[in-house]
């Protein structure tokens, strides 16, 4: 769970950051937690992935922008190189990831 005190220091890992952006009252949000699971546990040791809660961090995804929930962000060396809005179903994920170059 990324909040705005931790959310620089999860930037400096070595690994990528993927960065799902949700909030509690968001159904697509909800229906695409299992798929994020699902993509944590096939993309361990290539890129790391955070939940971020839009509501209960606001200024936070006022600085990043968000428009639209869910949004994915991915971060390499502590910047953003990739956004996706909407949920994606697994294989598409995995897709943009590859896209990427994760």
């Amino acid at each position: 769970e990324l909040t705005q005190s931790n959310f620089a220091g999860q930037l400096k890992g070595e690994l990528p950051l993927l960065v799902d952006v949700w909030a509690a009252w968001c159904g697509p949000c909800q229906a695409f937690a299992p798929t994020f699971a699902q993509a944590a546990s096939q993309l361990q040791g290539r890129c790391r992935l955070g939940k971020l809660d839009s509501e209960g961090n606001p200024q936070l995804a006022g600085q990043l922008g968000i428009r639209s929930i869910p949004s994915l962000l991915l971060f390499k060396g502590g910047v953003e190189v990739a956004r996706q809005s909407g949920a994606l179903p697994l294989p598409q994920l995995l897709s943009w990831l590859r896209q990427q170059g994760i």
